[in-house]
């Protein structure tokens, strides 16, 4: 509208200041009229084509904010049917904005119902939930025909990802090793359904060992930082300082460590060193210290071991290996 009243002004400005003969008046006329009819063919469909693009855009955004809508509230089914009417609604908008014909605007909204029930397809498939099957069931007669044979492969197999879930946490539970738990999981009858729970039963095991090495690494770092404590500070290490979740071998090298730092390797073996060093090594014994066999023996052996320490240091003790 704009365009055409600039148009208009601008001729009635050009006759004023161009005064021509009577035939080329006509002739200016007639050119002007043939300009103005092709301005005007020009601006309108201008502005059809921008109408129709607007409307494209605004109704393609609107229509996909209803589909992500669907997709947040797929666990509220009225919340669900409201998002879906919102794009629908603004399917016909669009359709009407952009003058199409009743079936083109039928179709339009026949493609939207599908591409709003497989995006809540995808996230129930994506999150593995068995609500894609029932969700599949009721809505798939608006679902495109070449898309139902996909999402029907696609829910079959989470299904099946579900039972060998089930089944392959039962085998472990009732196992008592990797071995037995495989064989049992290759014993299903369903090849497909068989070859799932064994990979699910070996990648149990896996982590279960994988977890194990971790913790393993863990506990030999924190003997190796006591040693390594000990070996600066001049202090020794007992059985108490071995972690207790290490396999049989592991623990008996550091039982082994433990015994070439002079910890003996029982309780009774400890007592049993200190009262031959007491009775053969007397000046060995009155200068041991005792504090670090602490915890391999009781109240009443420590004791004891401390007032022999203490008669040897005094000489009592060599009168009464004589009197003996």
């Amino acid at each position: 509208e704009d365009v055409m009243k600039n148009y208009d002004d601008f001729i009635q400005e050009f006759k004023s200041k161009n005064r021509v003969t009577p035939y080329a008046q006509a002739r200016m006329n007639s050119i002007i009229e043939r300009k103005k009819t092709r301005i005007s063919s020009g601006v309108n469909h201008h502005d059809m084509q921008q109408t129709y693009n607007w409307a494209k855009i605004e109704g393609e955004t609107a229509m996909d904010n209803s589909i992500v809508g669907m997709v947040h509230a797929r666990n509220n089914p009225d919340e669900m049917a409201i998002q879906m009417n919102n794009g629908l609604q603004a399917v016909r908008w669009q359709g009407m904005t952009q003058k199409l014909d009743a079936d083109t605007i039928a179709a339009m909204e026949k493609d939207y119902k599908s591409k709003a029930h497989e995006a809540v397809l995808n996230s129930f498939i994506q999150e593995g939930s068995l609500q894609a099957g029932e969700y599949f069931e009721k809505h798939k007669d608006e679902i495109k025909p070449e898309a139902q044979a996909r999402y029907i492969g696609a829910i079959k197999n989470e299904e099946m990802k579900y039972q060998a879930r089930n089944l392959a946490s039962d085998i472990v539970s009732t196992s008592a090793n990797e071995q037995e738990a495989v064989k049992k999981a290759e014993s299903i009858k369903d090849i497909n359904l068989s070859d799932q729970v064994v990979s699910r039963v070996k990648r149990h095991y896996s982590e279960q060992e994988q977890y194990k090495r971790q913790e393993e690494r863990e506990a030999l770092n924190s003997f190796y930082t006591k040693a390594v404590e000990a070996a600066q500070n001049g202090g020794t290490l007992s059985y108490d300082d071995i972690p207790d979740n290490l396999d049989p071998q592991t623990k008996l090298g550091l039982m082994n460590y433990v015994n070439k730092n002079g910890q003996p390797e029982t309780d009774d073996e400890v007592w049993e060193t200190l009262y031959n060093m007491s009775v053969n090594n007397a000046q060995g014994f009155a200068k041991e210290d005792l504090n670090k066999y602490r915890g391999f023996l009781s109240d009443g052996e420590y004791k004891s071991f401390i007032k022999k320490q203490q008669e040897i240091q005094e000489g009592k003790f060599y009168t009464q290996i004589k009197d003996d």
